[in-house]
This record gives C-alpha cells, sequence and structure tokens, in this order.
C-alpha cells in the first residue's frame, strides 16, 4: 500500500509538472495585453457632415488616428482605452452659399478645420471568430478637447477656441495574430461628442455673449499594427 501511494505521488507530480509546462506555453501564445496604433478615414454624420438645419457642422471626410489598449481579464471579458486624434476640413463653398457671399471674392468667407483630441475607456468583450483571429466589442467613454473653426471674412478672423466635453466611442475591431507578438488590426466605430463655446464679441459698443452647441459624430475606419504582451 505504501509503495503504491508513493508511485501514486509520483505519477500526480509528473502529471501537475505537465500541466504547469502547458498553462505556460498557452500564457506565452494567449497574451492578455494588446497595445496597437491605427490610422484611416473619419467620416462626419449627422448635424457635424450636414450644410443646413440648426447645428450645421459642415465637415468633409477627415482622418483619424488612434492608440488602443486592451486587457483581456478572461477569454470573454477585458477593458479597453483609446487615446485618439481627429482632423476634418470644412466645405467652404457650402458655407458661403449658406450666407449668400457668393464665390471666391474679398468679402466670402474662409475656415480651417475641425479637430479633436481625447481619451475614452471602457468594457470590452472578446470573441475567436478562428484561430488567431479575435473579435472584440467595446463600449468605451470619456473626454474629447475639441477646436472650433477659423472663420476669416474681409481681414477679419474669429478667435480660435478650445473646449472640454464628455465623448462616447462604441465599435469593433478584429485582430489577426501574425505570430505570439505582432497582429493587424482593423476596426469600425461610431464617435460622438457634443461641446458648447462661449463666444464674447463687442458691436457698436456693446458687448454680446452666446453660446454654439455642436453635435461631433463620425464613423471611422482604421486600420494598424498591435503588440500583443
Amino acid at each position: 500500500m505504501k509503495k503504491y501511494s508513493i508511485f501514486t505521488l509520483i505519477l500526480l507530480a509528473i502529471a501537475s509538472s505537465a500541466m504547469s509546462q502547458d498553462i505556460k506555453k498557452t500564457a506565452s501564445i494567449n497574451k492578455p495585453f494588446n497595445i496597437s496604433l491605427t490610422a484611416g478615414f473619419a467620416a462626419p454624420v449627422g448635424d457635424f457632415s450636414t450644410t443646413k438645419g440648426n447645428e450645421p457642422g459642415f465637415a468633409k471626410v477627415g482622418y483619424n488616428f488612434n492608440l488602443n489598449f486592451g486587457y483581456n481579464i478572461n477569454s470573454r471579458l477585458g477593458i479597453a482605452s483609446t487615446a485618439f486624434y481627429a482632423y476634418y476640413k470644412l466645405n467652404n463653398k457650402a458655407i458661403n452659399d449658406l450666407i449668400g457671399s457668393g464665390g471666391p471674392t474679398s468679402s466670402s468667407v474662409t475656415s480651417d478645420h475641425w479637430k479633436y483630441h481625447g481619451i475614452v475607456a471602457g468594457p470590452m468583450t472578446t470573441f475567436e471568430l478562428a484561430e488567431n483571429v479575435y473579435l472584440d466589442l467595446k463600449f468605451m467613454a470619456g473626454f474629447a478637447n475639441v477646436n472650433f473653426p477659423v472663420f476669416k471674412a474681409s481681414g477679419e478672423s474669429s478667435p480660435e477656441k478650445w473646449k472640454a466635453a464628455y465623448a462616447m466611442k462604441m465599435g469593433g475591431n478584429v485582430r489577426y495574430n501574425l505570430n505570439d507578438k505582432f497582429c493587424f488590426y482593423s476596426s469600425l466605430d461610431y464617435f460622438y461628442t457634443r461641446p458648447t463655446w462661449k463666444f464674447t464679441e463687442s458691436v457698436d459698443g456693446e458687448t454680446i455673449k452666446s453660446n454654439i452647441s455642436q453635435r461631433l459624430e463620425s464613423v471611422n475606419i482604421n486600420v494598424g499594427i498591435g503588440y500583443n504582451f
């Protein structure tokens, strides 16, 4: 009985050692942390892209850059964060058509851009689509610092204004592991923020204060490279 017990303990020790080695090997391949750098198109939608209505944004298709971070707590749940930057030109022709200034004359209005940067974070759920292919679905919230466009007309220009506001980013990305460290990364997401700027101007000696709000919404398509660790 004693010999049997010793033999059993030896088998358990061997099995435990083998299991430990297998877990270490799996952990080295399925690394829980991922960081990626992506870039792509930022397509304005809703009021942000329209040239009519109460909050026309006049934004054209722009571009964006993202630094993404993800941590898988287990095979299904995790947390994610993204630091982002986006830039959009404005439709100057539509602006001048709206105010009736006509073509590119000395009295026409020109504008520079919309741009913003910020950071969001939130929960993430992961699905394994195939071997080495993963789908991450994310809902993230945070803030964005938004630059209001500078408008110029007849030698005068509006002041440059920045405003921080609540921001939301939700969507998904597909990761294809090229090896145990690097992955190809593609994503599709929706972005939303709505800051309000305060303006003060003097007209005929009278101070006029006004608030301007703008809904900024965009659908972003990005690709990039990621690193697993």
